[in-house]
């Protein structure tokens, strides 16, 4: 079970979810995508559970906040086996080089989420960012020729949540919705 600080990053996510992420999805040319049913499911997984959460954060009672995520949790489950993604859709973020050549990758998705590479597991509790794709590797090449916003197709597995939302200034909206962090295994131009 996640501890409750954990579980507010996850609310925190829903939350901005619910806020941003229909209206991104408009804004950013989402409309125009042919994209995976597992894909829009999962952004709708956060969408239909954020009444059942909010009521739970009102009550101040941890047992409900969390069954509220416990109930988030197994629908992600159903919805990805073994968090396992295959043939997304993303726009190109960013992609970071470490002084040793390997590199990092950010894509976002159509309800305002991150999938940033890294490694780590959700067992072990230490899902981390990383630059550990290397210049000999297939995704590295693939990476060389993408420019920021540019369609990405990828598949991969989800490690862990990472974090919540943040705001993009005084105006109270949100950038980001949060982040994943996922072992990308694939990853082209879409």
């Amino acid at each position: 079970m996640l501890t409750t600080n954990i579980r507010m990053k996850i609310f925190g996510s829903v939350l901005a979810l619910t806020v941003a992420g229909s209206a991104q999805a408009g804004e950013n040319g989402w409309q125009d995508i042919d994209l995976p049913l597992t894909q829009k499911q999962f952004c709708r997984v956060y969408e239909s559970n954020v009444e059942a959460l909010n009521i739970a954060i009102n009550s101040r009672n941890d047992i409900k906040m969390n069954v509220a995520l416990d109930n988030i949790e197994q629908d992600l489950i159903s919805l990805l086996p073994g968090y396992q993604y295959e043939n997304w859709v993303g726009k190109m973020r960013t992609v970071s080089q470490g002084p040793d050549g390997n590199v990092g990758v950010e894509v976002s998705i159509q309800c305002n989420l991150s999938l940033a590479s890294g490694n780590g597991s959700k067992e072990a509790n230490n899902a981390i960012r990383s630059m550990d794709i290397t210049p000999e590797s297939r995704l590295y090449r693939e990476l060389s020729k993408l420019d920021y916003d540019d369609y990405v197709l990828m598949s991969g597995h989800l490690i862990d949540f990472e974090n919540g939302p943040t705001a993009a200034g005084d105006d109270d909206k949100f950038r980001n919705s949060g982040s994943f962090i996922v072992n990308m295994t694939k990853l082209s131009k879409y």
